[in-house]
Order: structure tokens, then sequence, then C-alpha cells
């Protein structure tokens, strides 16, 4: 198989290099989120701990997601403090009045199965659309249709249900990027399959190459047509 590798120069972890440059975006996604007062506004450090701290949200984790999603109530409290200017406060109401909310979904909060609301959808979604793309990429792929039992299937169905899990455990907005990026998959797939589709490829150049024998073959019937191959094999006998 390495020599099958080096021979048609094929590098069996070129497939890992799209899951790689995923990784800054995921990781800025969810700084952006989690992080909106520093990352979206731009605020200090020091101001943001300032304002947490008068509010007695925690400094780390989604203490900030926390200061915005209350900060309808807090806002007197904050404003009465002088930690941020007229602009920031006005940035911050921006951000507290639906700047992340898509289609009513509050993007900021984390789904949860204990209590039931309209981001349980964002984690369902997750699951349906990553099994959807692992079951188009299994149809298209002869490498899976190759596999059987756990390869086939037991490892889709275990990345859906991770992914799931952790849509729970994550802000609504890293969810939705995953349903996208899902969806996004599932198109390129469909795109690729249809428009460079391995077996039809490898038909076409298979075709292509008995063509060219085919009318090399032509050329040296016409070519020697007009001579008789056993006289001609005689003669080569009794000359040589």
């Amino acid at each position: 198989q390495q020599k099958l590798y080096a021979r048609e120069n094929a590098n069996p972890m070129s497939g890992c290099l799209p899951l790689l440059i995923q990784f800054p975006v995921i990781i800025g996604l969810y700084s952006a989120i989690t992080k909106p007062l520093m990352c979206v506004l731009h605020i200090s450090v020091d101001k943001v701990n300032q304002a947490l701290q008068l509010v007695g949200l925690d400094k780390a984790g989604y203490g900030q997601l926390d200061f915005i999603s209350q900060f309808g109530t807090l806002r007197e409290k904050v404003v009465a403090s002088n930690i941020f200017n007229g602009q920031e406060l006005s940035e911050l109401d921006g951000l507290a009045n639906g700047a992340f909310n898509f289609f009513g979904i509050n993007l900021l909060g984390t789904p949860s199965y204990t209590q039931i609301s309209i981001l349980i959808l964002i984690p369902v979604l997750c699951f349906v659309t990553s099994m959807a793309m692992s079951i188009i990429m299994n149809k298209t792929n002869t490498q899976a249709q190759a596999g059987g039992g756990c390869m086939k299937w037991g490892m889709p169905l275990f990345m859906s249900l991770f992914s799931t899990f952790i849509a729970f455990s994550v802000p609504g907005a890293v969810g939705l990027y995953w349903i996208f990026s899902n969806l996004a998959s599932i198109v390129q797939t469909v795109v690729m399959n249809k428009y460079y589709n391995l077996w039809v490829m490898n038909a076409q150049d298979e075709a292509a190459r008995f063509a060219r024998r085919e009318n090399e073959e032509n050329a040296l019937l016409s070519k020697y047509s007009g001579i008789n191959i056993r006289s001609a094999y005689e003669s080569l006998r009794k000359t040589g």
C-alpha cells in the first residue's frame, strides 16, 4: 500500500488538511462568542474585569455572555460606575438588544435538555446534518463502501453523537456554525461526485486507453495489410 501511495504521489494524510484549517476558525469563533466584550467590542481587559466584578459575575467561562444577556437589568448599575464611556455603552446596548439573535433564537444561550426551548433545535440539527453528511459520503466514497460494520457506520454515528453532546455544552452560535459547515460539506460532496465522480473518471480513462490501442492496431493493420505474414515469416527464417 505504501508503494502504491509513493507511485501515485498520494498522501493519505492530505484529507486532514481541511480539518486543520477549520481549527483556527472554530477557536476564533468560540472566543468571539464567549468573550464578546473583548473580541467583538474590543473593550480592554481591565474594564471588562471591573464590570464583571462589579455585578458579581465570573471573569472566566461564560461571564461575559451572562453580562450581555443580563445587561438590561444591570445597565443602571454599570452606568453609575462610569467604567464604560458613552460609545461603549451604546455598543453594549446593541449587543444586548438582539445582535446575536438568529430568526428569533438567541445564539448566546446554551441549549439544555433539561429546559426545553427553541435552542434545542441546534443540537438536533447538528446530529441530523452530521449523519446526513456521513450517509452521503459513504455512498460516494469507495473506501467507505469497502469497509463495513463499525468503520462504516459506527464512527459516523459516534462523531454525530459527540458533536451533539458538544452542542449542548457551548453557546448556540457554535452549534449553528457546525450546522452550516455540515451543509456546506454535503453540497460540496454532491457537486464533486456529480462532476468528478471517481468511477466515471476511471471509466473515461479506460475508454480513452482502449480507443488509443484500437487506433494503434488499426494503423499497424493498415500498414501491413498487403503483406503475407506467413510468407514474410518463412522468408525471415530462411535468411536468418
